[in-house]
């Protein structure tokens, strides 16, 4: 029961950790020199890097707990509050989808938001079978990991040209974690999902999301945190009968 407890605070603690990154992330980008970078090796920097490490070896060493149980059914039942997180990163993908389309000119970024508003709807689909409870074809999930991967290569091509890597690590690490997520959240739907492998991406797509509402675009940072954070698997651990059974 202990070790039960213990894992189910395991998402709060993620969560809290990532309002304090935020608050240490919004510290540092109010030290700018007269040039307008952030002021390298200042505290709220080195204080940030220090929990960002603890957080990700904080969760490698928990996922070493979980057994690499598969079963659907036991790590991923009917939930409301899943069903409405899911839906919420639908929308927020939806949302900046659209923007988007209205907004570029270059072919690959219309393509990205056309796969986007695509992924919307696959993930807004996997929002109604979470809510009854039903496992739908892995290739849903998979829409959305396609559109998180071009969607990350489109934003490093913006990215790269600044100078400075703390303005944007944090946000390249949440849609690459995400992805990451995505993938392995597809890989249930297939029958092959490994625990460790999406609690440990899932959480950390949580924290590195809180750390990417700094800038003006939090809607899907926002819409992509709920979403993982209500999506996660079972954290109880499977009872002999139900390990014996998957």
């Amino acid at each position: 029961m202990k070790r039960e407890l213990k894992f189910e605070s395991v998402p709060y603690g993620v969560l809290a950790a990532g309002v304090i990154g935020l608050l240490l992330r919004l510290w540092l980008h109010s030290t700018r020199d007269d040039s307008g970078f952030v002021t390298r090796g200042h505290i709220s920097g080195v204080l940030l890097l220090v929990l960002t490490a603890g957080v990700l070896i904080g969760l490698f060493l928990i996922c070493r707990y979980f057994r690499q149980a598969n079963k659907y059914d036991f790590n991923f039942p009917a939930s409301v509050v899943s069903a409405l997180g899911s839906a919420l990163g639908a929308a927020g993908i939806a949302i900046v989808s659209v923007t988007e389309l209205l907004a570029v000119t270059t072919v690959e970024g219309r393509i990205t938001a056309l796969l986007g508003l695509l992924a919307a709807g696959a993930l807004g689909f996997c929002a109604y079978s979470r809510w009854k409870g039903e496992k739908v074809s892995a290739l849903f999930y998979g829409v959305v990991c396609v559109y998180l991967m071009l969607r990350l290569f489109s934003m490093y091509r913006l990215w790269c040209t600044d100078p400075q890597l703390e303005e944007y690590t944090f946000e390249l690490m949440a849609l690459a974690c995400v992805m990451l997520a995505a993938y392995h959240r597809a890989a249930f739907n297939a029958d092959f999902g490994s625990r460790r492998a999406y609690v440990f991406f899932d959480l950390a797509a949580v924290y590195f999301c809180c750390l990417s509402l700094t800038g003006g675009g939090a809607v899907i940072y926002i819409a992509m945190g709920v979403w993982m954070f209500t999506d996660l698997c079972k954290l109880t651990p499977m009872s002999r009968e139900q390990w014996e059974n998957v």
